[in-house]
Order: C-alpha cells, then structure tokens, then sequence
C-alpha cells in the first residue's frame, strides 16, 4: 500500500523544532504542533535566534516527525512580530519530502554500497522500497523482475561502477541474507 500523501493540513509530533540554515540551527520548544493550510506558528526567545535568516528564508529547513517518518521543509513565506523577549514566527512550508528520499538524491554508487554494507537493510526492502532504494542509482525495476532479480542487478550495477574486481563475492551476498548454504537460490 502506498503511503498516505501529506496534505495542507497535518500534526507533527516532534518534541523539538529546529530551523537550520547553513551550518547555523535554531531550536524551540514552542510551536503549535497543527499545520493548517502549511502554517507552522512558533516561537524562539530573542536571544536563542539570529534573524538575519530571515533576509533568505527560502535556504531555511525544518524537520518535521510526521506518521513516524521524518520529511524536510522549506519556508516559502514568513510573517514575524518581535517584542523585547521573543520573536514569533508564522511560516508557509513548501517544498515537503521525506528525508529518506531527499538524503538518496545525493546517493552515487558508493553511498548505496556503504549502506548495503553497513545497514544491511538492503536485502530487507521489497516492492517499492525496494524500488525507491534503487531509484537513485538509476535503476528501475523491468517489466516481471522479482525483488530478487532486481537485488542482483543493482549488486552487478555496483561491482561494475565501483571497480573491476568484485565488490561483493556471491558467498558474501549469500551469507548477507543468512542463506550460507543456499548456493544461487535467494
């Protein structure tokens, strides 16, 4: 089944807001939790943010908790009111993607390897996570192609990018699914 696609409206659960902007980030515990129409209200004491972000608010991102996935927002329009102590800031998200899709956007073949490797996570995703996964490689599922073909080609895709020799012996592959014994049948 195909997750639920986020609307105007939403609930984020995080604990914490945090606004980064380059190598700065700004975090507060008060905000309204209830997007409506992709209005985020917080606020942030005067002293715990530098408004100078705000001169380019599109470079702005959030990271939102929303149905137990993380997503990453920009802000595409902002209103503030400042007063001595705070500064409250209603904030029009754009731009919203999972943050798992958006860190495989800057995947190459050597992140996607290091992942196989060390996540192992790789032989766990089927259907469209599996599709999703490969997509940034630029591998695409054909036609009839099982998970399991599909796991294979994108492990031959990455022994042929990243080197001439093998990268992953097939004993490794097998003993990667727990299936040591089982010689060719995944």
């Amino acid at each position: 089944m195909p997750p639920k696609k986020i609307g105007p409206s939403f609930k984020i659960t995080n604990k914490l807001l945090t606004l980064r902007y380059w190598s700065q980030s700004y975090t507060t515990s008060l905000f309204n939790p209830e997007i409506k129409d992709y209005q985020l209200v917080c606020q942030f004491p005067i002293k715990n943010i530098n408004l100078d972000i705000l001169k380019n608010h599109p470079a702005i991102q959030l990271y939102l908790a929303i149905r137990k996935k993380v997503y990453i927002a920009r802000v595409a329009q902002f209103s503030a009111s400042v007063d001595p102590n705070s500064v409250t800031l209603n904030l029009t998200l754009n731009n919203m993607q999972s943050k798992e899709s958006w860190d495989m956007e800057f995947a190459t073949p050597e992140t996607v390897y290091e992942s196989i490797l060390t996540d192992k996570d790789f032989f766990k995703h089927t259907g469209r996570n599996l599709d999703s996964f490969v997509k940034p490689l630029g591998l695409s599922r054909k036609g009839s192609e099982t998970d399991t073909a599909l796991r294979r080609r994108t492990l031959e895709y990455l022994r042929f990018k990243l080197s001439e020799r093998p990268v992953l012996s097939d004993s490794e592959i097998r003993k990667m699914q727990g299936n040591e014994d089982d010689y060719g049948r995944c």
